[in-house]
């Protein structure tokens, strides 16, 4: 059974690890475009993709980041590990 603590404070784990967890998640659905123009732009090159794809990585690095620094997203992914904490439970 899952703990809950008083307060919806997070244990330590929950705030270093899991949190961070979903918010890649949840950024790597939101950069999804991103992703898959450096994915396509990737294919078939070897030693060259670090020099032919220096702009799409750029710009898949910056939606993830920026996803990922967001304190809205933060709070969104808190808010949904707090709810399925709840839920266990008291399931």
């Amino acid at each position: 059974m899952s703990v809950v603590l008083p307060d919806g404070k997070l244990r330590r784990v929950e705030e270093d690890v899991l949190i961070p967890k979903i918010m890649r998640e949840e950024a790597m659905k939101r950069c999804d475009k991103h992703v898959q123009a450096f994915i396509e732009c990737c294919k078939g090159r070897t030693v060259t993709m670090a020099f032919k794809c220096r702009k799409e990585n750029k710009d898949m690095k910056n939606c993830l980041v920026t996803n990922f620094q967001d304190p809205a997203l933060f709070e969104e992914c808190k808010k949904r590990l707090t709810k399925s904490r709840y839920l266990f439970s008291y399931a």
